[in-house]
């Protein structure tokens, strides 16, 4: 088994941790929280994080916590089936392969991808409240501008 089969999972959330850990430390968020979080339990805590993250001054945040939730678990599972799907075809390499299997790995990777993402995103238009908006700066951006 070769070592590209070990690390090639951990890319994506290595990825995220990286860029959480920079977000964090300019949004006054606990970066060592966040960030090893984000490297061990990506599809939910990367998220959280924007779900939950201190905005800054001019950002704002409608729908409330749990859409941010959904509507960011879906991109971060089409990232990572994108990812995947990616690196399965370079990792294997087959030129040569009968239409039907093609088409039967395709459209298992479509289901994998569809299912959880859209079943999300419904969940999370239920959940949306047009009614919450949040105005930055939140947290304690907002107490270091006091």
């Amino acid at each position: 088994m070769s070592i590209y089969y070990l690390l090639e999972p951990a890319v994506l959330p290595l990825l995220f941790a990286i860029w959480i850990f920079f977000d964090s430390h300019q949004r006054n968020n606990d970066r060592g929280k966040w960030t090893l979080g984000a490297f061990f339990l990506a599809p939910f805590v990367v998220p959280n994080y924007f779900a939950k993250r201190n905005l800054k001054e001019g950002e704002v945040r409608k729908g409330g916590t749990n859409w941010y939730r959904c509507k960011f678990f879906a991109l971060y599972w089409t990232l990572l089936m994108l990812h995947f799907t990616f690196f399965s075809r370079l990792s294997e390499l087959r030129l040569i392969q009968p239409i039907r299997e093609q088409a039967l790995e395709w459209f298992g990777i479509l289901m994998l991808w569809i299912i959880p993402a859209g079943g999300v995103l419904l969940l999370g238009a239920f959940l949306k409240n047009p009614s919450k908006i949040e105005k930055g700066p939140t947290g304690s951006l907002a107490e270091n501008k006091i």
